[in-house]
């Protein structure tokens, strides 16, 4: 049932404490941590905590739900010191800090590797900037991606951000 935990997954044995990650980030409702699989210099899975299989159902049954992740998604970036800096012209006016790369890194619990396929991750340049604009550095952004369903590159299927920066992203991705 949409919600309660479910024994065999591993997101909800994280939230339980049941599976070690390295929990970057909690709230009420939510739980962020490492990949163990990293795409990027930075790469942390923000989850929530009640049990929902992919993005869309969480949107259908609790969309406060799926805000709080989103908005966690953004605590991590500034965490991460990928968030853009409101008073950098070239950053379309995001909100954010800059600071220091060497903060990124470590391992945790594992997420699905998405639409990766090995060729790397998401950045949230998007559509409107030029390829290589940013090398990654801090404070050049982000991209948060939600995988929803098998032929998305879903493979744990408990809904889930991936936050992912620290390098140059290209568009479009995969």
């Amino acid at each position: 049932m949409a919600g309660e935990p479910q024994a065999d997954c591993l997101f909800c044995k994280i939230v339980a404490g049941e599976v070690p990650a390295t929990v970057v980030r909690e709230t009420e409702t939510t739980v962020a941590f490492r990949d163990i699989n990293p795409q990027a210099p930075t790469h942390v899975l923000v989850i929530p905590k009640a049990h929902h299989a992919d993005a869309a159902s969480l949107a259908a049954a609790s969309p406060e739900v799926l805000a709080d992740v989103m908005c966690e998604a953004r605590e991590v970036a500034v965490q991460e010191k990928l968030a853009v800096s409101q008073n950098d012209p070239t950053t379309h006016g995001d909100k954010g800090t800059h600071g220091d790369p060497t903060t990124h890194g470590g391992q945790g619990a594992h997420g699905d590797q998405g639409a990766h396929s090995g060729q790397g991750a998401h950045s949230g340049q998007g559509a409107h900037s030029a390829k290589g604009t940013h090398g990654g550095g801090p404070g050049t952004g982000y991209r948060v991606v939600f995988n929803t369903g098998s032929g998305a590159g879903q493979t744990v299927f408990h809904a889930h951000a991936h936050v992912l920066g620290g390098r140059g992203l290209e568009w479009p991705p995969g």
